[in-house]
């Protein structure tokens, strides 16, 4: 299962995957961008036709799934998806997006993050779970995910940036070292 609010920070977390990707300044990101082009990018996986994303890619943008260099014409993208549940998160410090899809019908639960250098998308990087893979079950996190309220939290309920980049790199550390992320990081 996919713990939904940890990975959109830790995807979004610059240094949560600093091996695998570059800081890209937020050089004219803006919210209403990164939303738009995540949702192109949602409009391609529901078909399975790339030209209007591809108009929207750097020449050398790269091409990520499951932490593999992959090709847009034999990746996940290629397939067309009936899409039950999509969300996105943007982050315009990072310029950065991260999109939620389930696909009971794939069956597939993906998790994609979208890189932007100015109005370009430089990095698409898909975490793609599906049957056969660890405690999968797309029909059981599209239940989880379903009630869960997104809207904007109060200004005086939100935590900083640092908080949630600390919890984001415990998660993924965790899967390193062994560590639980309720062992790094102090709930308050």
């Amino acid at each position: 299962m996919i713990v939904p609010q940890i990975l959109v920070v830790a995807a979004l977390s610059s240094t949560g995957l600093a091996g695998l990707i570059p800081r890209i300044p937020a050089v004219n990101c803006t919210r209403d961008s990164l939303l738009a082009a995540a949702g192109v990018y949602t409009d391609a996986q529901q078909s399975g036709n790339l030209d209007a994303l591809q108009k929207l890619l750097s020449s050398d943008v790269k091409y990520r799934q499951n932490n593999k260099d992959s090709d847009f014409k034999s990746g996940l993208l290629s397939k067309a998806l009936k899409l039950d549940h999509n969300r996105t998160t943007a982050d315009t410090t990072a310029c950065a997006s991260y999109t939620e899809l389930i696909s009971t019908a794939g069956p597939y639960v993906i998790g994609t993050q979208l890189r932007h250098d100015g109005d370009k998308i430089v990095l698409v990087d898909s975490v793609v779970a599906t049957t056969g893979d660890w405690a999968f079950n797309a029909k059981q996190t599209l239940s989880y995910v379903t009630p869960e309220d997104w809207g904007t939290l109060d200004a005086g309920k939100r935590s900083t940036r640092d908080v949630l980049k600390a919890a984001a790199d415990a998660y993924l550390d965790m899967w390193t070292d062994g560590k639980t992320a309720r062992d790094k990081v102090p709930c308050t």
